[in-house]
């Protein structure tokens, strides 16, 4: 879902076809209403209708972004960085440990994401660290502390 990956982007997508606002809102209707349910099986049925939900999104998503951005993502060496960071920015936090999991040098790495996203591959690194301590300090109990030396946790 690109407009959950891409801090550089707004994941905000505005809906002015009444039509289209009416199938996303019955989809959320039957979420709410399974959800209250007491079937057995309603968090299969939760899943499936959030995963349909999950694609209309992805589509007004795609049919919203200037073409541009669509012609960045689609680029295979800023597809596997922005993968990478998702999965290990808790980990890994400087741009050459990402350049050797794309065996890649990280001058060549700096060059491709500030050519086709704007900003250097330690910029996109920072987002996310960044973005991961603001959802902690609003979902969770931990102190600001902990956040900032993971250590303490």
């Amino acid at each position: 879902m690109p407009f959950f990956i891409s801090p550089s982007s707004a994941p905000i997508v505005r809906l002015e076809d009444a039509e289209i606002v009416n199938e996303i809102i019955d989809i959320i209707k039957r979420i709410q209403k399974e959800y209250s349910s007491d079937h057995s099986d309603k968090i299969q049925v939760i899943a499936s209708w959030m995963s349909l939900f999950l694609i209309s999104c992805r589509r007004l998503y795609l049919n919203k972004v200037p073409s541009g951005e669509k012609q960045a993502v689609k680029s295979e060496t800023t597809r596997k960085f922005r993968k990478l960071v998702e999965e290990k920015f808790t980990e890994n936090k400087s741009v050459s440990e990402y350049a050797v999991l794309l065996n890649i040098t990280p001058g060549h790495l700096n060059d491709t994401m500030q050519k086709e996203l704007g900003k250097t591959a330690s910029e996109l690194i920072h987002e996310r660290i960044i973005l991961e301590a603001k959802r902690l300090l609003y979902h969770s109990e931990t102190s600001i502390k902990e956040i900032a030396v993971p250590e303490l946790r």
